[in-house]
C-alpha cells in the first residue's frame, strides 16, 4: 500500500518528535516500532484507534495529525520549556509538602508516576485529558504510606 500523503507523514515526523522520537512514540501509544515506521515511511495508514493512540501520546489532536485540521503542536522554545519544568517542579514540590504534612511517603514507582502525570497534565491541559490526570494523580495519592518515624 502506497499512502503518498506527505502532509500526513510531515505530521506523524512532528508527532513523534514530540514524544521524544518514534520508539518512544510507538511505546508511549502502544503501537509497534515497526507499524510507526510505516506510518512515516507513507507505506501504510493507521486505523482510527491508532490515530487517537498516537495522538494522545504526543500530545496533539486527532484531527490535526489525521488531516490538519486545527492547530498543531507548538514549537515551543527553551522559555516554554522552562515554564513547563517549572509548572511540574511547582506542583511536585506542594505535593511532596502535602505528604510530608500528613506524614505520609510514596515509593519510588509511585513517585515516578506521579511526575510522568504531571507532565503529562502541563503539556496537555485538555479538560478530558486533565479529569484523567487529576483522577489518576487521587488513585496515586490514596497509595501513600506512613512515613517512617
Amino acid at each position: 500500500m502506497d499512502c503518498d500523503d506527505t502532509g500526513f507523514r510531515r505530521r506523524m515526523a512532528m508527532a513523534a518528535e514530540r514524544a521524544g522520537n518514534a520508539s518512544r512514540l510507538a511505546r508511549a501509544s502502544g503501537i509497534s516500532r515497526r507499524a510507526i515506521g510505516d506510518y512515516l515511511a507513507g507505506s501504510a495508514e493507521p486505523v482510527r484507534s491508532r490515530l487517537l493512540a498516537m495522538a494522545r501520546a504526543a500530545g496533539v489532536s486527532v484531527g490535526w495529525l489525521a488531516a490538519g485540521e486545527g492547530s498543531g503542536p507548538s514549537a515551543a522554545g527553551p522559555a516554554a520549556w522552562e515554564g513547563f519544568h517549572q509548572v511540574v517542579t511547582d506542583a511536585l514540590l506542594g505535593v511532596e509538602e502535602y505528604l510530608a504534612e500528613q506524614q505520609m511517603t510514596l515509593a519510588a514507582d509511585k513517585k515516578a508516576e506521579l511526575v510522568a502525570q504531571l507532565c503529562r497534565l502541563a503539556g496537555c491541559p485538555g479538560l478530558a485529558l486533565e479529569a484523567e490526570v487529576q483522577d489518576r494523580v487521587g488513585e496515586i495519592l490514596a497509595s501513600a504510606k506512613p512515613a517512617p518515624s
